[in-house]
């Protein structure tokens, strides 16, 4: 696996120290982050470690196999005694970096007041309650700000980001055609991510591609409902969730599109792992989504919350699958040129270096 390794001077490695919200898996998204940045970056150069806020989960232990040291703290730091426990811990940490991943405002005062160089990343613009943050997203108090989308750098307000792309290993070749008319999807069982417009879209689908499957990757609060409301839509057989997958991407294998119905995204990763692994993508064009998928090449993008031209660019694929897999293969080539892990870690450690040399 490609390392990237940084323009700097040689000297002391610089320590990264992460601070990421749960260690469950709807933490997933910036433990993936990290993860790459271990696998990518010079390891004679960087050490990481990460904290995580909450409970114990199985995210700790993805990170400890490439070789990250993590500890889990309680959360949330509200009272005086946690804060000023936090607060010397940070202060005590051999980090020259903190790379602050979560929102808690608590948890950034306390970053921001340690006496380190405070990396604040930006993941999205929305929570996945649907409810913005603020409108603006406060920045200031960083010594430099990450957004990972466009869409994401607009809602800063105070330092300007400096926007940084998710990247991923690309498959060597597309999967072989599935079998069977497979739509799939992994996320989050929350309202943001329309998994019911998802459904009432597949309920239109089967009226042109009636041996139509779809695969839900993902655990959350949702589970049930988007069950019952499976069976009132007459999917209940055509319908299979997968629970949460630490490695989404051996599902994808099955799958002849990826879909994602969000109300707003930043910039969702599995998307991503679904054009590394040469599966086209339908999507609404909300957040970065337009920054990702290059609509009519390697997938299709349609106006937020219409569900009917969901369900119409959902069936062209399925009745064109050389088309899907033409656009699979623009998507695979398109991973490889825009949204590499080495391009995404040579970045990150551009900005480490920067910091810990100030």
């Amino acid at each position: 696996m490609p390392v990237t390794r940084t323009s700097s001077s040689a000297g002391a490695r610089i320590r990264v120290l992460h601070l990421l919200g749960t260690a469950q898996p709807e933490g997933a998204a910036s433990v993936r982050w990290v993860g790459e940045l271990a696998r990518h970056l010079d390891p004679q150069r960087f050490v990481m470690e990460a904290w995580f806020f909450g409970e114990e989960g199985p995210l700790a232990r993805e990170l400890e196999a490439v070789s990250v040291t993590t500890r889990v703290l309680p959360f949330p730091v509200r009272s005086a005694g946690a804060i000023s426990r936090t607060w010397r811990e940070l202060r005590s940490s051999p980090a020259d970096v903190i790379h602050l991943h979560l929102w808690s405002r608590a948890v950034r005062w306390i970053a921001a007041m340690s006496g380190k160089k405070l990396l604040l990343q930006l993941h999205a613009r929305v929570s996945e309650h649907g409810e913005s943050f603020l409108r603006r997203i406060p920045t200031r108090g960083a010594d430099a700000v990450i957004a990972v989308s466009e869409a994401v750098a607009r809602h800063a307000a105070g330092v300007a980001p400096i926007i940084v792309y998710p990247g991923v290993d690309a498959a060597e070749a597309p999967p072989a055609a599935p079998i069977v008319p497979t739509v799939g999807t992994a996320c989050r069982l929350v309202p943001i991510k329309g998994l019911t417009s998802l459904l009432t879209a597949i309920s239109l689908v089967m009226n042109d591609v009636p041996r139509v499957v779809v695969e839900i990757a993902g655990a959350g609060p949702e589970r049930q409902s988007l069950g019952e409301e499976a069976a009132r839509l007459g999917l209940a057989e055509r319908v299979h969730f997968l629970g949460w997958l630490p490695q989404p991407r051996e599902a994808m294998q099955r799958w002849s599109i990826f879909v994602q119905a969000s109300r707003d995204e930043g910039f969702p990763i599995a998307a991503l792992e679904a054009m590394a692994s040469g599966i086209p993508v339908v999507a609404m064009g909300v957040g970065g989504l337009p920054e990702l998928v290059r609509n009519g090449r390697t997938g299709w993008l349609v106006p937020a919350g219409d569900v009917a031209a969901l369900a119409d660019k959902i069936s062209q694929l399925l009745r064109e699958p050389d088309r899907a897999r033409e656009m699979g293969r623009a998507a695979l080539e398109d991973v490889r040129q825009r949204f590499s892990p080495a391009r995404m870690s040579a970045a990150v450690g551009y900005i480490y270096e920067r910091l810990a040399n100030q």
